[in-house]
């Protein structure tokens, strides 16, 4: 059976996480890219606690929905947070040919690493699994904490984006000893005002700046691969501002003597009227007012956090960069596995080259340490093939680097295959 190649997604509960994961997909099905690789999903929905997993496919229509509704709006752009581990896998393969790999995107909120929590214990063990690490970052709450925003401070933004509880996990990461290569992606979402402003530059000083102590502590690993890639979840709303949050209840009138009790999310403005969640203004004498309770970041104490609201500028859906993600994990896988055949049998040059032309058969032949575990992980697509396909992503600069607020902290030093 082929192995799967398995990333990690962490952060907050309502980051955005399951969105970039549908812009990944559209990545592949309309862009450039879907001439070399497709993806397909292929996750096996699951129920737990009651609550039934979304699938990708239904996650990217309803982005689609909420923009054709509510173009010109200002809305709370928030579908739910994510409460349990969710794995999502998308089967790629080659257009034209039958072979397939399989990543396999786990989704979960950095609270499941709190000193607390009931899974943090089971995620530790697990952390040899995973070969990348993606770190969701909500933009919107660490740049607001840095402006002085009254209801986002470095506390609120610290709890919300689970930046403690991430770090002490991240640097439980075991490259060993520079034999096992790990990738750690910090990715930016819903970066739209920020790109259209031209300050992603920003974004990721504040990035470093935030995750200063954990991006200082896997740069001492010798082969941990350190990465930012800020990305636009959507690409045609941007962040507006944040309201404190409330809910709105009301009736709402059926039938001729029939009327049906309502409740939004909401925002009060200067106007004395109440924003619910998709942008329709209210009186605030047509309902009452309350707490949210969903808001409270912290059990028994005043720390709450606010509601993002957003402004949906077109009906378009627009996603930039989140391909990225892929794209430097598939180059970053590849140059592992380059780099652990090239170690096994350096010295041997003839050998070596042999590498070239015998290809995918050969990774079948060695089966010890890290190479057993990793060698099957580009399923059954041949890495000579793999191998061509991200060349040609690099000769397209689809694969961009040190641009767009995208930036390398570090690389591994990966061995390379002799040309022939």
């Amino acid at each position: 059976m082929a192995k799967e190649l398995k990333v990690l997604m962490m952060g907050g509960k309502r980051v955005g996480k399951s969105s970039a994961l549908a812009a990944i997909m559209e990545a592949f099905t309309d862009g450039l890219v879907s001439s070399m690789l497709t993806a397909t999903d292929k996750t096996m929905l699951e129920k737990k606690e009651g609550v039934k997993q979304t699938s990708i496919p239904a996650k990217l229509q309803e982005v689609k929905t909420m923009l054709q509704r509510n173009a010109g709006k200002t809305v709370l752009a928030d579908s739910g947070s994510t409460e349990n581990k969710w794995d999502y896998k998308l089967k790629l393969n080659i257009p034209g040919k039958s072979e397939t790999m399989t990543i396999v995107f786990t989704d979960i909120n950095g609270e499941f690493f709190e000193d607390d929590n009931l899974h943090r214990q089971e995620f530790l063990q697990k952390v040899s699994l995973y070969d990348v690490f993606i770190v969701a970052i909500d933009t919107p709450f660490m740049v607001e904490a840095k402006s002085g925003e009254e209801l986002v401070d470095d506390v609120v933004n610290r709890k919300y984006n689970c930046i403690d509880s991430i770090h002490s996990f991240l640097t439980k990461i075991d490259d060993k000893d520079g034999q096992d290569a790990k990738l750690v992606i910090f990715a930016p979402i819903k970066c739209e005002k920020w790109a259209k402003e031209n300050q992603l530059d920003m974004v990721s000083d504040y990035v470093m700046e935030d995750y200063k102590t954990t991006i200082s502590a896997l740069l001492k690993y010798k082969k941990v691969q350190v990465e930012i890639i800020p990305i636009q979840t959507v690409g045609s709303i941007v962040f507006e501002e944040h309201k404190e949050a409330y809910l709105f209840n009301w009736q709402k009138r059926q039938m001729l003597f029939w009327k049906k009790n309502m409740v939004s999310k909401c925002a009060v403005l200067d106007n004395g009227n109440v924003r619910l969640s998709d942008g329709t203004e209210m009186s605030h004498k047509e309902g009452s007012v309350s707490d949210d309770p969903s808001a409270i970041l912290i059990p028994n104490t005043d720390i709450i956090r606010p509601n993002s609201w957003f402004k949906v500028l077109s009906a378009d859906y627009k996603p930039y960069n989140c391909e990225q993600l892929a794209f430097h994990i598939l180059d970053f896988m590849l140059s592992k596995i380059i780099d652990i055949k090239v170690r096994q049998t350096e010295g041997q040059d003839a050998f070596i080259a042999d590498l070239m032309r015998i290809g995918n058969r050969l990774l079948n032949t060695i089966s010890f340490g890290v190479w057993k575990a990793i060698k099957d992980v580009f399923g059954g697509i041949p890495i000579e093939d793999m191998d061509k396909i991200v060349n040609r992503m690099i000769e397209l600069r689809l694969i961009k680097r040190d641009c767009e607020g995208i930036r390398i902290l570090k690389q591994c030093d990966f061995k390379t295959l002799k040309k022939e």
